[in-house]
Parts: structure tokens; C-alpha cells; sequence
């Protein structure tokens, strides 16, 4: 079924795009999405589908037209930190809406480069709430969650370098083998978050909750840790050479055969932190 009105126009695919403005410098988003199943079938479909077009990390199926005017009418919102107003502020989403958000960011790259760019992520989702939702394998890069709701979230093997999780409530967590280098998880509540494996170079986490957090095996050269809380944090054969554990609390956190090179613990609390084969 075809919508339109004064502001929106449906394209084959079902999905919705602003209409071309005219004597205007700004470039039309580009209308390049290929047909794609019809209501009613099945989820495997899909998958064949986003396999076909080179969108392999989707899983999910389109949401409906009702549904992306909804997330096109949030992305009118103009942001204003001072009163704390986002697009997705509150707003419950699913993997589902995060695909179809990056994937429209995805074409908004490519219409303004005039070439197709496998570039996702950079999309902005403060204060959206997330608890639970699996976002595993995603294109992350820069993506902004500041101050989201992603307790039990699952970021496995998800791109994140440099996403932004500042004041983000991110208990249990699990960012395990994720690529999060440059990523910023200040004042961040982290507490029994997995980091099994992932990649988290110069990860910015001063001033977070990490209380029973795992980071065994992981690559943690120069990561900022200062004035976190750390209580029976695992750091197992990580690779911690250069950290900055300043004023952490590190109370029985494990440390066993980490690799600890030039890493600052100066007025750290260790009481009973193990350090065997460091």
C-alpha cells in the first residue's frame, strides 16, 4: 500500500523517506532499497533477503510502515543536552528498530557521498531504553548511548569503536570478544558486565561501577580505570600493561598471570586482590 502526505513518501520496500525538497541545497535521501518479502512470511525469508543485498548483520524482519513513521517522526527531535532532550528518550526499541535506524543512516552516508559505503553506526540513541535486547554482530562505530537503559544487553562480537555509553546503565552486560576501542563508559553502572576477549584499547571507564565485572584474556594496554569501582573484578591474563588504576577500589579483585607493565595503581585500594603470577 502506498502512503503519502506532506512531509513523507513510501518507497517499494515499504520503507518511508522525506520527500525531495525543492530550492533547497540539501540532498533528497537516496531511494535504493531493493524489494524485499512480503507480509506474512517468514523470518527466514528475510534472512535470505538481507544475505542477497549485502546486509548479511541484519536478523530481524522490516518493521512496518506504521512503525518507521514512528521512529522518522522521533528523529525530528532536536537534541538539547542542557534539558536533556533526545530523539529516543524513553522510547522502547528493539533490534528490529536499531537495524532499520542503521540502515537508514547507512543510505543517508551513501546519498551524500554519492557511492555506496558499508559505513553503519554513528546513529544517536541516548536515553533509549534497551534492556535485554540483543544487539550482537552490529556495526556500531561512534554510536551514541549515553544515558540508555541496556541492562542484560547482549553486544557480543558487536563494532563499537569509539561509542559513547556515558552514564549508561549497563549491568549484567555482555560485551564479550566486541571490538570497543576508544570507547567511553564514564560514570558508567557496569556491575557484572562481561568483557570476556573484547578489545578495549584505550576504553575510557573513570568513574564507572564495575563491581564483579569479567575481564580475563582481554587487551587493556592504557586503559583508564581511575577512581572506579572494581570489588572482585576479573582480570585473569589480561593484558593491562600502561592502565591507569588511580584511586580504584580493587578489593578482591583477581589479577592472576595479567600482564601489568607500567600499569599505575597509586592510592588504589588491593585488600585482598590476587595478584598470583602477575
Amino acid at each position: 500500500m502506498q502512503y503519502n502526505n506532506d512531509q513523507w513518501i513510501q518507497v517499494e520496500s515499504g520503507l518511508f523517506l522525506p520527500k525531495p525538497l525543492h530550492n533547497s541545497q540539501r540532498k533528497p535521501e537516496r531511494q535504493a532499497f531493493l524489494s524485499a518479502p512480503q507480509e506474512g512470511e517468514q523470518k527466514d525469508d528475510w534472512s535470505a533477503h538481507w544475505k542477497a543485498h549485502r546486509q548479511s548483520w541484519r536478523t530481524e524482519l522490516e518493521i512496518n510502515a506504521e512503525r518507521q513513521q514512528f521512529l522518522l517522526q522521533r528523529l525530528e527531535i532536536i537534541p538539547d543536552d542542557k534539558k536533556q532532550v533526545y530523539p529516543f528518550k524513553d522510547v522502547p526499541l528493539t533490534r528490529a528498530d536499531v537495524e532499520w535506524l542503521v540502515r537508514r543512516q547507512e543510505e543517508r552516508q551513501a546519498s551524500v557521498n554519492g557511492i555506496e559505503e558499508q559505513q553503519q553506526g554513528k546513529i544517536d540513541l541516548r536515553g533509549a531504553v534497551l534492556d535485554t535486547v540483543k544487539l550482537s554482530m552490529l556495526k556500531l562505530e561512534e554510536a551514541n548511548f549515553a544515558e540508555a537503559q541496556l541492562r542484560r544487553a547482549d553486544f557480543s562480537f558487536a563494532q563499537l569503536k569509539g561509542a559513547n555509553f556515558i552514564s549508561t546503565q549497563l549491568e549484567g552486560a555482555d560485551f564479550r570478544r566486541a571490538q570497543l576501542e576508544g570507547a567511553l563508559f564514564m560514570f558508567a553502572q557496569l556491575g557484572n558486565a562481561n568483557f570476556s576477549g573484547a578489545m578495549l584499547k584505550k576504553a575510557n571507564f573513570m568513574d564507572a561501577w564495575l563491581s564483579g565485572a569479567f575481564f580475563m584474556f582481554m587487551e587493556l594496554k592504557g586503559a583508564d580505570f581511575r577512581r572506579i569501582q572494581l570489588k572482585g573484578a576479573d582480570f585473569n591474563s589480561a593484558r593491562l600493561g600502561g592502565a591507569d588504576f588511580g584511586r580504584a577500589q580493587l578489593t578482591r579483585a583477581k589479577f592472576g598471570f595479567a600482564k601489568l607493565e607500567g600499569a599505575n595503581f597509586h592510592h588504589a585500594q588491593l585488600e585482598g586482590a590476587d595478584f598470583r603470577g602477575a
